[in-house]
């Protein structure tokens, strides 16, 4: 498992983000455990609100 060493984390928690935007549009998917731990943080990274933005789906 990949660690840190300060970086991402450090900012995290200095700058918090008012809202996290996520935009999926044209995302073919993929293998949700690589995801895993980041999608289990997320409600850590913020006290605002989560958006995802998806394409529509298919009639």
């Amino acid at each position: 498992m990949r660690r840190d060493h300060g970086g991402f984390s450090a900012w995290k928690k200095a700058i918090p983000p008012c809202a996290i935007i996520f935009d999926l549009r044209g995302n073919g998917g993929g293998h949700y455990t690589n995801m895993w731990r980041f999608t289990y943080e997320l409600p850590e990274l913020t006290t605002g609100r989560i958006f995802a933005l998806t394409d529509a789906m298919p009639a």
